[in-house]
């Protein structure tokens, strides 16, 4: 699924993320794993990333986890098929799409 504007690794990473997390209860915690450690480390720099080159992503983002009551995790892989990932598929805890 292609994000708007331009398509670039962050800018896909964090496009994931609201996909991800618009699709849960508000209520429904979650752990999200994203490779591009600039979103990873990004999500405690909110005043400077919503005024950055990919704004307008990020207060999407920041709007969206500001209407939540359960926390989102975000950590940082190095691959999304880490083997930890291939156990959650397996087990039916996540999916590959």
């Amino acid at each position: 699924m292609l994000g708007p504007g331009d398509q670039t690794v962050p800018r896909a990473e964090l496009w994931g993320a609201i996909n991800i997390i618009t699709r849960l209860h508000r209520g429904v915690g979650a752990r999200i794993a994203i490779y591009a450690a600039c979103v990873v480390h990004g999500t405690n720099n909110q005043l400077k990333l919503e005024k950055g080159r990919n704004g307008d992503l990020w207060s999407i983002f920041f709007k969206i986890m500001e209407m939540r009551s359960a926390d989102i995790g975000i950590n940082k892989v190095a691959s999304h098929l880490e083997e930890i990932g291939k156990e959650a598929a397996r087990s039916g805890f996540a999916a590959i799409t």
